[in-house]
């Protein structure tokens, strides 16, 4: 059964989740200040299915800190307030607030012991309850004890979804799986035991030591992906497959935590109340399966396998697949965003792993691997494929620079390139020493040739040529072209770049890459410049040099949150703040203007005019420092977006991405010419 809020989120388009979730950050932001917006006039401007939803995400956050402010908050009050909300889902938010239990939430302290078992130590938390080392007095075991928050212990739908936990785990017996041993409840207080592992959960692991040798990465994941074949036999969807959900031991071995948290699947007869009318969101962003995002109902087994593909990526790159400033951003991403390719961290990476990894979290269901059992076959594979072995042993004092190489990587993980990466990984993963001295220094001179050496770019996509080529060209006046299911991540950065040819001298946007943190490209006063919006604040620059009408120019931009670079001709050159306000705007890329109903009255007329040859929409910072120029642009490892203007074919109106994400773009009213 879904929830009020689940059916609106579900019939919102990705704009108006941006927006609502904006709302909610200025909300927030505003409280945090002392200045708390009234919520009703947050709300004016909304109607319909995306009033509910903004509602349903903003009622609870004002409820929140009026508690923490001390404010007595009544049913009443806000029924009288918001007449057209649900009663029945309002009456919700007030059944386990401080004035329905009593007037006080403060916490109970946990006594030092609980039935048979003796409190030691606190060992983490998580959405559902506190976790405590604890000893079995009478049979001297050390235990981990799983209670449930005091704030929720007298929901009765909490309970119930706390009993059908503990009947879940009770159900698996299996070495990668922690084993669920005791269910109490003493005192009033709800407790789950589990085995407890001494070890480090591989979120840990990373964190502290960076990310993992390629064996390491692999063997971890080969073993939970065994544990979870196991759980999905069984009945059992995890529903929260990530790093801190890994715990591995001194021994190597990998055990999944919280499969209490898995809800049982509809297929094993359950008659249980689904897991979800709880309210309560399954699942972690970074590593959330787009379909479970859409509708956490519609996670079965393939879900549990993306998110164990994103948790190899992390172990691999220390990073996530997709990060945003929120976690709607983030889920947005899982859902429009190209996926990305393990070999930009590291090129060394084997390219049978790469396409398992693509497999893993392909964006639809039945185009991963339909079950557990299929990645464990093919990670054995993987992991029998004879390598390369080294003929020689790498002296001590080189594994010592590896060490302390390693040490230091999360320091200068901003900057290190792929090849320092690949270098570092060699030394880490190759623990038999290669003998001699003078052999390991041409190695080491090896690996620091592969530093310098820019990454190959990937082959472009071949384009028909015929005996005459063309080019589009735009009028100033209305033409343009729009791929509109690319957005971009607010806190990322991003390099956008075009090969032109100006022939008007006016204002105009070259490139408008729209969306709640959008950035673009133009000509103003006779001078290329950049802009980005980022949150509330605008920032814009101009370059000090002119431009050069009839002539192609390579024009690049790097945009890093709320620094600006701009290259032409691969020169960077210096440029002026200027002051501007850039329009909230929605998503979309749109080269040569933008259409009339995305900007401001006043700042419709900004359409190019002249001829533009390449386009390229790159993640991260491609440029730092002079660099050579190209005719026409190409596709590398970082590229989201990429389009050639240059075609023979004159009678499309598409023109096809050329990176093979998909973002294909639309011409209106541009034209195609022979070149001059």
């Amino acid at each position: 059964m879904s929830t009020p809020r689940d059916r609106d989120s579900n019939a919102l388009e990705a704009t108006q989740m941006l927006r609502i979730n904006r709302l909610c950050n200025e909300f927030e932001a505003s409280w945090q200040a002392g200045t708390p917006r009234p919520l009703e006039k947050l709300l004016n401007d909304l109607t319909g299915t995306e009033w509910q939803a903004a509602f349903r995400e903003l009622l609870p956050l004002e409820l929140e800190y009026r508690r923490r402010a001390g404010q007595t908050v009544v049913l009443d009050e806000y029924a009288a307030r918001f007449p057209q909300a649900d009663r029945e889902w309002l009456a919700s938010l007030f059944v386990t607030s401080a004035d329905s239990l009593g007037g006080s939430t403060t916490n109970s302290p946990l006594p030092e012991r609980l039935g048979d078992y003796q409190i030691i130590g606190h060992i983490g938390g998580g959405g559902m309850g506190t976790v405590y080392k604890a000893l079995h007095v009478r049979m001297g075991r050390v235990v981990a004890l799983k209670v449930l928050r005091p704030e929720i212990q007298q929901n009765p739908a909490l309970i119930q979804r706390f009993d059908r936990e503990v009947r879940a785990a009770a159900r698996l017996t299996h070495p990668h799986i922690v084993a669920a041993l005791d269910a109490r409840e003493q005192d009033g207080v709800h407790f789950l035991i589990t085995e407890f592992i001494d070890g480090q959960d591989l979120q840990a692991m990373v964190k502290d030591g960076g990310p993992l040798p390629v064996a390491a990465a692999v063997d971890c994941i080969l073993q939970a992906a065994r544990g979870l074949d196991y759980a999905h036999r069984q009945g059992i969807i995890h529903r929260d497959v990530k790093p801190a959900n890994l715990l591995r031991d001194a021994g190597g071995v990998v055990r999944i935590l919280d499969m209490g948290l898995a809800r049982l699947d509809a297929d094993s007869g359950s008659s249980a109340t689904d897991l979800t009318n709880s309210g309560m969101v399954l699942g972690t962003a970074a590593y959330m399966a787009p379909e479970q995002a859409r509708d956490v109902r519609r996670a079965d087994a393939r879900a549990d396998i993306y998110s164990l593909g994103c948790t190899l990526f992390f172990l691999l790159t220390g990073r996530h697949v997709y990060s945003g400033a929120t976690a709607l951003d983030t889920v947005l991403s899982h859902l429009s965003q190209p996926i990305p390719l393990l070999t930009d961290v590291d090129a060394s990476l084997p390219v049978a792993l790469e396409r398992i990894f693509h497999r893993m979290v392909a964006k639809e269901p039945a185009d991963r691997y339909q079950t557990a059992a299929e990645v464990v076959k093919e990670l054995e594979a993987l992991q029998l494929a004879p390598a390369p072995a080294p003929a020689r042993h790498i002296p001590t004092s080189i594994d010592t620079a590896a060490t302390e190489i390693r040490r230091n990587s999360q320091d200068r993980s901003a900057t290190r390139s792929p090849g320092h990466a690949a270098f570092t990984r060699v030394l880490q993963f190759n623990p038999r020493v290669w003998g001699g001295v003078v052999v390991a220094m041409i190695l080491a001179g090896v690996a620091v040739v592969a530093v310098m050496r820019p990454a190959t770019p990937d082959p472009t996509p071949a384009v028909a040529v015929a005996a005459e080529r063309f080019e589009l060209s735009f009028d100033g006046v209305s033409s343009y072209v729009v791929a509109p299911d690319l957005i971009p991540i607010a806190p990322e950065a991003y390099t956008l770049e075009a090969i032109v040819i100006p022939e008007v001298n006016r204002l105009c946007n070259v490139i408008s890459w729209l969306g709640p943190n959008w950035m673009a490209i133009f000509l103003s006063e006779g001078r290329w410049g950049l802009a980005r919006r980022v949150g509330e604040e605008s920032h814009l620059i101009h370059a000090d040099v002119p431009a050069v009408l009839g002539k192609p120019v390579h024009v690049a931009g790097v945009f890093q949150n709320k620094e600006l670079h701009l290259f032409i001709d691969g020169r960077p050159v210096s440029a002026q703040n200027s002051e501007f306000n850039l329009p909230e705007t929605h998503g979309g890329l749109y080269i040569g203007g933008v259409v009339k109903d995305q900007l401001p009255p006043d700042q419709n007329d900004r359409f190019f005019g002249g001829r533009i040859l390449s386009v390229r929409i790159s993640r991260g910072l491609l440029y730092k420092a002079p660099f050579q120029v190209t005719r026409s642009l190409t596709k590398e490892t970082q590229t989201l977006a990429l389009y050639h203007f240059e075609s023979s074919q004159v009678e499309q109106k598409l023109i096809k991405d050329a990176s093979g994400h998909g973002h294909d773009a639309h011409i209106h009213n541009a034209e195609w010419v022979t070149p001059q």
